[in-house]
Protein backbone atom coordinates (compact mmCIF):
# COMPACT_ATOMS: atom_id res chain seq x y z
CA UNK A 1 0.00 0.00 0.00
CA UNK A 2 1.58 3.50 -0.98
CA UNK A 3 0.49 6.43 0.78
CA UNK A 4 1.57 9.75 -0.67
CA UNK A 5 0.35 13.61 1.12
CA UNK A 6 0.28 16.65 -0.88
CA UNK A 7 -0.22 20.52 0.11
CA UNK A 8 -2.00 22.80 -2.06
CA UNK A 9 -3.27 26.18 -2.27
CA UNK A 10 -6.93 26.56 -2.78
CA UNK A 11 -9.33 29.43 -3.85
CA UNK A 12 -13.26 29.08 -4.14
CA UNK A 13 -16.01 31.44 -4.68
CA UNK A 14 -20.03 31.35 -5.57
CA UNK A 15 -23.44 33.19 -4.79
CA UNK A 16 -26.11 31.09 -2.51
CA UNK A 17 -29.60 30.86 -3.35
CA UNK A 18 -32.22 29.09 -1.05
CA UNK A 19 -35.41 30.32 -3.28
CA UNK A 20 -37.11 29.02 -6.23
CA UNK A 21 -35.98 31.34 -9.26
CA UNK A 22 -38.76 32.41 -11.28
CA UNK A 23 -38.74 35.67 -14.34
CA UNK A 24 -39.49 38.26 -11.31
CA UNK A 25 -36.95 37.29 -9.02
CA UNK A 26 -33.83 36.52 -10.73
CA UNK A 27 -31.71 39.30 -9.70
CA UNK A 28 -32.66 39.58 -6.13
CA UNK A 29 -32.68 35.46 -5.59
CA UNK A 30 -28.69 35.28 -5.16
CA UNK A 31 -26.75 36.67 -1.86
CA UNK A 32 -23.66 38.73 -2.47
CA UNK A 33 -20.39 36.98 -3.81
CA UNK A 34 -18.73 35.00 -1.34
CA UNK A 35 -15.03 33.82 -1.72
CA UNK A 36 -12.46 32.01 0.58
CA UNK A 37 -8.73 30.90 -0.06
CA UNK A 38 -6.51 28.21 2.10
CA UNK A 39 -4.33 25.98 2.36
CA UNK A 40 -5.21 22.27 1.83
CA UNK A 41 -3.89 18.84 2.47
CA UNK A 42 -4.54 15.48 0.53
CA UNK A 43 -3.72 11.68 1.42
CA UNK A 44 -3.84 9.62 -1.46
CA UNK A 45 -3.76 5.98 -0.63
CA UNK A 46 -3.00 3.55 -4.02
CA UNK A 47 -1.54 0.08 -4.79
CA UNK A 48 -3.72 -2.22 -2.35
CA UNK A 49 -1.56 -5.17 -3.18
CA UNK A 50 -3.62 -7.94 -4.46
CA UNK A 51 -6.13 -5.90 -4.69
CA UNK A 52 -5.41 -4.09 -7.85
CA UNK A 53 -8.57 -3.17 -9.51
CA UNK A 54 -9.36 -0.47 -6.36
CA UNK A 55 -9.21 3.08 -7.20
CA UNK A 56 -7.06 5.65 -5.26
CA UNK A 57 -8.92 6.78 -2.02
CA UNK A 58 -7.82 10.23 -1.33
CA UNK A 59 -8.56 12.09 1.69
CA UNK A 60 -8.78 15.70 1.72
CA UNK A 61 -8.44 18.65 4.42
CA UNK A 62 -9.07 22.14 3.27
CA UNK A 63 -8.55 25.12 6.12
CA UNK A 64 -10.15 28.32 4.38
CA UNK A 65 -7.82 31.50 5.73
CA UNK A 66 -9.70 34.21 4.25
CA UNK A 67 -13.13 34.93 3.93
CA UNK A 68 -14.75 37.94 2.39
CA UNK A 69 -17.73 37.84 4.20
CA UNK A 70 -18.64 35.59 7.63
CA UNK A 71 -22.25 34.09 7.07
CA UNK A 72 -25.13 35.55 9.35
CA UNK A 73 -24.09 33.46 12.24
CA UNK A 74 -23.94 35.10 15.69
CA UNK A 75 -21.79 31.81 17.15
CA UNK A 76 -18.61 33.16 17.34
CA UNK A 77 -16.78 29.93 17.79
CA UNK A 78 -18.11 28.77 13.90
CA UNK A 79 -16.10 31.56 12.54
CA UNK A 80 -12.92 30.83 13.75
CA UNK A 81 -12.85 27.35 13.77
CA UNK A 82 -13.63 26.36 10.02
CA UNK A 83 -12.43 23.18 8.08
CA UNK A 84 -13.94 21.25 5.53
CA UNK A 85 -13.24 16.97 5.43
CA UNK A 86 -13.72 15.72 2.01
CA UNK A 87 -13.24 11.98 0.00
CA UNK A 88 -12.26 12.46 -3.56
CA UNK A 89 -11.04 14.74 -5.44
CA UNK A 90 -12.78 16.86 -7.67
CA UNK A 91 -9.69 17.76 -10.22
Amino acid sequence: MNRNVKAYLFADAGMLNNTNLTRTNVKEAFSDLRADAGIGFALTINNWGTLDLVKDLVLRLDFPMFLNRFPDIDDSSLQTNKFVFGIGRAF
